[in-house]
C-alpha cells in the first residue's frame, strides 16, 4: 500500500509540473504575440508618418460639377485635389503593384570555348631545368633556363657547367594540359563545347566546336610542331569558329611559348605583335559575350603581347610545373560563370488599407466617408502626383474636413486636414 501511495504522489507531481510547463508556454506565446503586434503597429505608424498627403485644393460642387458655397444647400460633393510628397510604403486601396528584383543565377551558363595552341618549332624544345658542376651560378646569372637555351647551347659553352634538360619537350606538356582541360570542362552536367585551333606559320589545325571528348583528345595527342609563330592567324580562326556556336557565353584561350613573328594581311599593321593584338581587339568588338584568356608558356613567351591580347586579369604565366593547373583554373572559371538577370517583373494584387474622410460643420455634427468604397473609387497618388477626388457630402453645411488612416486595430491616424469655409468656427 505504501509503495502504491508513493507512486501516486510521484505521478501527481509529474502531472503538476507538466501543467505548469504548458501554462508557461501558452503565456510565452501570448506575450510574444503582443510584442510582435506592438512592433508591427510601431513600424506601421512610422510608415504612415512618411506618407505626407497634402490637400492642394478643396471646394464644394453641385450635381453638375459647378463650384458652390459649402453652406449654400446646393453642395453635393467635396472636390479634393490631393498630392503625395512622402515615401511611406503604405498601400491604400487595391491596385496591381509591379515589383522588380535582380536575380543572380549561378552555374547555369553554357560556354563555347576555343583552345588556340602554339605549334611552332620552339614547342619541340626540351627546356633546361638545372645547371650542375662549377657553372651552376654562371648559368643562373645568364638565364640558363630561358627557353632559347637547349641542348648544346650557350650555358655549356660559356660557363663550363653542364645543363640538365627536361626529358619531355614543351609540346608534351601542352598536350597534357589540354587533355586535363577537356576532362575538367566536360566533367559537369552541362552543354559546354570545345573547338581547337593549332597555329604555326599558318593555321594548320581547325576543329569545330564539339563535346566529343574522345575525338578532341585524339586530335590533341596527334599534334606536331614546326614553323614560325603566327598568333594573329590563330586568333582570327578562333573568332570564325566561335561565332558558329550556339552558346551565349564564349571564351578563347590563346597559348604561346614565344614572340609573334608572322604578320597578318587582314590587320595590316606591319608588325606581327601589333597584328595579334589588333586581331584580339577586333574579336572582342565583334563577338558578343567573348572573353579572351592568354597563357604565356615558358621564359621565351611575350608577357607584354599576351597581356594586351587578354581581357583584364586574364593573362597567366606558366611553366612545365603549373601549366595544367593554369588550364584547370580557366576551366573552373568557365564552369562557375554566373549572370545576373537584370529584371524579373512580379505582378500581384495588394489589399488596400482604408482611409476615412470626416466632414464637420459648425453645429458640432460630423460624418465619415470610408474609402475606397462603392461611393469613392479611390486611386492613391504616387510620390509627387496630384489626383482629384469627389467625396459625397453626408452632413448639412460642411465647413471642415480631416483625412485619417485606419490602423489594423481600428485606431485612426490623422494624415491631413482642410478648411472648406474660411472664417467658419471649425476653421479657427
Amino acid at each position: 500500500m505504501m509503495q502504491k501511495r508513493g507512486q501516486s504522489k510521484i505521478i501527481t507531481v509529474v502531472l503538476f509540473v507538466l501543467l505548469i510547463l504548458v501554462l508557461i508556454i501558452i503565456l510565452w506565446n501570448i506575450i510574444m504575440g503582443l510584442l510582435r503586434e506592438t512592433q508591427y503597429s510601431i513600424g506601421l505608424e512610422q510608415e504612415i508618418s512618411k506618407i505626407k498627403l497634402k490637400i492642394e485644393d478643396a471646394n464644394c460642387i453641385d450635381a453638375g460639377g459647378q463650384e458652390v458655397n459649402c453652406t449654400s444647400g446646393f453642395a453635393d460633393n467635396v472636390s479634393l485635389a490631393i498630392q503625395r510628397s512622402g515615401s511611406g510604403q503604405i498601400i491604400i486601396g487595391r491596385e496591381n503593384v509591379t515589383r522588380t528584383r535582380n536575380v543572380t543565377i549561378t552555374n547555369d551558363v553554357n560556354t563555347d570555348v576555343i583552345s588556340v595552341i602554339d605549334l611552332s618549332g620552339s614547342m619541340k624544345i626540351k627546356d633546361v631545368i638545372s645547371c650542375s658542376e662549377d657553372g651552376s651560378a654562371c648559368c643562373s646569372t645568364n638565364d640558363c633556363r630561358r627557353g632559347s637555351l637547349y641542348e648544346g647551347n650557350v650555358c655549356q659553352d660559356t660557363c663550363g657547367g653542364t645543363p640538365q634538360f627536361d626529358q619531355n619537350n614543351r609540346l608534351y606538356y601542352i598536350k597534357r594540359a589540354n587533355i586535363n582541360f577537356i576532362d575538367n570542362l566536360f566533367g559537369a552536367q552541362r552543354d559546354d563545347k570545345l573547338g581547337l585551333v593549332g597555329y604555326k606559320t599558318v593555321v594548320n589545325i581547325t576543329i569545330p566546336l564539339s563535346n566529343n571528348k574522345d575525338f578532341l583528345t585524339s586530335t590533341i595527342n596527334n599534334l606536331a610542331a614546326s614553323g614560325d609563330t603566327c598568333i594573329c592567324c590563330g586568333i582570327e580562326k578562333a573568332g570564325e569558329i566561335i561565332q558558329q556556336g550556339s552558346n551565349n557565353n564564349k571564351v578563347i584561350i590563346v597559348m604561346s611559348d614565344g614572340e609573334a613573328n608572322v604578320k597578318c594581311d587582314k590587320q595590316g599593321t606591319g608588325n606581327a605583335k601589333k597584328d595579334a593584338i589588333k586581331a584580339a581587339n577586333e574579336s572582342k568588338r565583334n563577338i558578343e559575350n567573348l572573353t579572351i584568356y592568354t597563357i604565356g608558356f615558358g621564359y621565351s613567351s611575350s608577357r607584354a603581347t599576351l597581356t594586351d591580347i587578354a581581357d583584364p586579369g586574364k593573362y597567366s604565366y606558366a611553366d612545365t610545373s603549373n601549366l595544367s593547373e593554369i588550364y584547370s583554373k580557366v576551366a573552373e572559371e568557365i564552369k562557375n560563370e554566373t549572370y545576373t538577370e537584370i529584371v524579373e517583373v512580379i505582378q500581384d494584387e495588394e489589399e488596400w488599407n482604408k482611409l476615412i474622410v470626416r466632414l464637420y460643420n459648425d453645429e458640432g455634427d460630423s460624418c465619415s466617408i470610408e474609402i475606397p468604397s462603392a461611393q469613392v473609387p479611390f486611386k492613391p497618388p504616387r510620390i509627387g502626383e496630384t489626383i482629384n477626388y469627389k467625396i459625397p457630402i453626408c452632413i448639412e453645411d460642411p465647413t471642415f474636413l480631416r483625412i485619417f488612416f485606419v490602423l489594423p486595430d481600428g485606431k485612426e491616424s490623422l494624415l491631413t486636414e482642410q478648411c472648406l469655409v474660411p472664417g467658419a468656427e471649425q476653421c479657427e
